[in-house]
């Protein structure tokens, strides 16, 4: 008998307490494991100091600023990243290599958008370790 895979953990940050919640609703309910959601960059970024996610959820705008410095974290980490948001992606030049899903979106679409991320990460070449 085989070990099952272990779920994707998917990090969520958002301003928003009732967003990232009924995001974590939507993850956890199609087998996926949530780190957060974190309101700040500070609690996002106590949390990456111990772990990595397989993928990131980030509104632009957290209670603290921006996302971008946690965006950067994350792309050193070649963690693949979701921006949802209701602003558009011309807003913030800092993210214009990352995925973005416009709020609101149906759970169907930020599911396929997050299937859509891990797939496209997966295809991606890894850098070499030196």
């Amino acid at each position: 008998m085989q070990a099952a895979a272990p779920a994707t953990r998917v990090m969520i940050a958002d301003n928003n307490t009732l967003v990232g919640i009924g995001i974590q609703d939507d993850l956890e309910s199609n087998g996926y494991a949530v780190a957060g959601p974190f309101a700040t960059c500070a609690e996002a970024t106590a949390w990456l100091k111990a772990e990595t996610p397989g993928l990131a959820i980030l509104a632009v705008h957290l209670r603290d600023g921006t996302c971008v410095d946690l965006a950067r974290e994350l792309r050193g980490r070649n963690v693949p990243m979701i921006v949802y948001s209701g602003e558009r992606k011309q807003a913030v030049p800092e993210l214009q290599d990352a995925e973005w899903l416009q709020k609101p979106a149906s759970p169907e679409t930020l599911l396929a958008a997050v299937a859509k991320a891990l797939t496209a990460s997966e295809r991606r070449p890894r850098p070499a370790f030196k």
